[in-house]
């Protein structure tokens, strides 16, 4: 696959999405690493620059949110996790985060990402 970029995943064959989900991301060094994790996936990712390693953790959020539309299961996984799903992109977002002596070196970041829309052979006959 040298010289192709990947997609982000299915959202853009389904054309479009369904909504957006605000997802509380978390960056910590580990050594020479940083490390990036979303707390209601458990997405992790790790890399030498913060910048790489939000930019992949965001990539790879969004493909486990793909992945959950295609197999059904994003609504359950939204509702026990406490995810809320916007139809509109949230322009202002509130979120209360701890702050304890342990956390001084974790960075938190909360990001919207797109909820893919079902493709076809996701509906399901009423």
């Amino acid at each position: 696959m040298v010289g192709k970029k990947r997609s982000l995943g299915s959202t853009e064959k389904r054309g479009g999405v369904r909504g957006f989900a605000v997802l509380t991301l978390e960056f910590h060094k580990e050594g020479r690493l940083w490390v990036g994790e979303c707390r209601e996936l458990g997405t992790a990712t790790d890399g030498r620059s913060l910048d790489s390693v939000e930019r992949e953790l965001v990539k790879l959020a969004v493909l486990h949110l793909d992945g959950l539309e295609d197999i059904g299961e994003r609504e359950r996984v939204f509702r026990e996790r406490g995810i809320k799903l916007y139809t509109d992109q949230p322009t202002t977002i509130e979120r209360m985060v701890p702050v304890s002596a342990e956390s001084q070196d974790i960075f938190v970041q909360f990001r919207t990402v797109p909820v893919p829309a079902p493709g076809p052979a996701d509906r399901v006959a009423v």
